[in-house]
């Protein structure tokens, strides 16, 4: 055991929070180590004489003296990032529209963009490899596309399947609802 992790179990000591295998360790360790044994007299008898300290008392009135202070205190002015959070959730969501217009005007005009970029005299060589890697996209996210309709067609049967027995038990409770009013 360190000097430093000896304080720690003075300092839990003091406070009566020592469990008996940490008094065992401290007690050992006060054995070996002088330094810290006549630390830990001195921090006793420091705890002994605020023992035998009178506590002060507080005179009447003294608590709500300070309530009625604190209650005329200035409350200071929030600025307006801390008051409205949602910008930022404001600023995220026109990023994201932003891409998504970007991006579903790439995909419609795609091939006037490519066309223009082969006869580009800098980007002309990057348009046909541009073409050959879109295609390859195309051919692979037609499989995806295809996995995901399936998924969206069997939960929309399963979602129809649902919509019956949840709309007649709202119903019910509508109609129960509309009984219980009647009878206040």
């Amino acid at each position: 055991m360190t000097c430093k992790q000896a304080e720690r179990l003075m300092m839990r000591y003091l406070d009566a929070e020592m469990t008996q295998e940490e008094a065992k360790w401290l007690h050992r360790h006060l054995d070996q180590c002088s330094s810290c044994k006549e630390l830990f007299l001195q921090y006793d008898a420091l705890a002994q004489m605020l023992e035998e300290q009178e506590h002060p008392q507080a005179p009447e009135g003294f608590e709500e003296a300070i309530l009625a202070q604190v209650a005329v205190l200035p409350v200071p002015e929030r600025k307006w990032w801390f008051v409205r959070p949602n910008w930022l959730k404001r600023l995220m969501g026109g990023l994201f529209a932003f891409c998504l217009l970007i991006g579903s005007l790439l995909v419609r005009y795609r091939e006037i963009l490519l066309a223009e970029l082969s006869d580009h005299p800098i980007f002309g060589s990057m348009g046909g490899s541009l073409a050959v890697l879109i295609q390859q996209f195309n051919t692979e996210t037609s499989y995806v596309l295809d996995l995901l309709d399936q998924t969206f067609r069997v939960a929309d049967a399963y979602l129809q399947s649902l919509a019956v027995p949840f709309a007649l038990a709202l119903g019910g409770i509508c109609l129960l609802q509309v009984i219980l009013l009647r009878k206040k």
